[in-house]
């Protein structure tokens, strides 16, 4: 799925809440990267295109970022420098090498942050996860990220973590639900393009 354009115009088919979130940085692993979260409003715009606040919310959350400014700018950037650290960290994985302890505690401590708001609540018989003090708090579009972040870490999902391997540097990262987890792009633009050098290569051999 694709949205509009600027945070909007996003790939939201990484097949995990925390790896959508990670890859609003496009050609993430090239010299170039392409940065799509300008301002807290992007973050916002981000966190209700996936489903994590009601567009009510977001007019809430919106008027208060405005009427906290400062605030606002300092979530923002806390966002992108967890976002950074996330994407350092799975792409880590990926690369079969350990992450640097520096973007462990960056996510740690988020982790705390978000989870201190976690409470189990009560409703028509069942019980279910709720967040605490989320009204009007300009840091609740992160706590839910930081949580699926850590169930992906320490689930067996982890191991189908992978990253785009187009040699531009798309890096773009996804869950491989495939039946025998050979995913190696993000999509058709990456996949078709090294399908195609490979059948020219080939041709090339050949001639």
């Amino acid at each position: 799925m694709k949205t509009g354009s600027g945070s909007e115009n996003l790939n939201l088919d990484a097949g995990q809440l925390s790896l959508d979130f990670a890859n609003t940085m496009g050609w993430h692993a090239s010299e170039h990267p392409v940065e799509k979260l300008h301002s807290y409003h992007d973050v916002l715009t981000w966190s209700a295109n996936v489903g994590l606040i009601t567009g009510e919310e977001k007019s809430q959350l919106s008027r208060a970022s405005k009427s906290h400014a400062k605030q606002a700018l300092q979530v923002y950037n806390k966002s992108i420098e967890l976002r950074e650290a996330l994407y350092r960290i799975f792409s880590a994985f990926t690369m079969k090498k350990r992450p640097d302890a520096s973007d462990l505690e960056i996510f740690n401590k988020a982790l705390v942050e978000s989870l201190s708001h976690l409470r189990v609540g009560y409703d028509r018989g069942k019980f279910r996860w709720e967040w605490a003090d989320a009204k009007n708090s300009l840091e609740q579009i992160l706590w839910p990220v930081v949580r699926s972040a850590a169930e992906l870490l320490n689930s067996e999902d982890l191991e189908r973590v992978g990253r785009c391997e187009d040699d531009r540097g798309c890096g773009w990262l996804f869950l491989d639900t495939s039946h025998n987890r050979t995913r190696r792009w993000c999509g058709t633009s990456c996949g078709n393009r090294a399908k195609v050098r490979s059948f020219r290569e080939r041709a090339r051999a050949h001639d």
